[in-house]
């Protein structure tokens, strides 16, 4: 199994996911809200996350079904752990 790829793969969704958590951030913003703070916080963290994960490119860039399984499942999951960390 390549879990280089799997982990390059996951520290992308993490990143955007990252990405799309700076939105409510600008509507905290725009509405004078004090929760934008903990939007901030938890962007950065997923993006810095993503962004360790994604640094080193994997050495095998095969993908296989056995591979692009368990990719989808962990990103379910993990989005849904980042997403309700707010």
């Amino acid at each position: 199994m390549n879990v280089g790829i799997i982990c390059y793969v996951l520290g992308w969704i993490i990143r955007v996911e990252g990405l799309f958590m700076l939105l409510p951030l600008l509507v905290s913003v725009i509405y004078k809200e004090k929760n934008g703070l903990y939007f901030l916080v938890c962007a950065l963290t997923a993006i810095l996350v993503g962004h360790v994960l994604t640094r080193k490119k994997p050495a095998r860039k095969s993908f296989y079904a056995r591979e692009g399984f368990i990719t989808v499942a962990l990103g379910w999951i993990v989005m849904s752990l980042i997403g309700a960390m707010p």
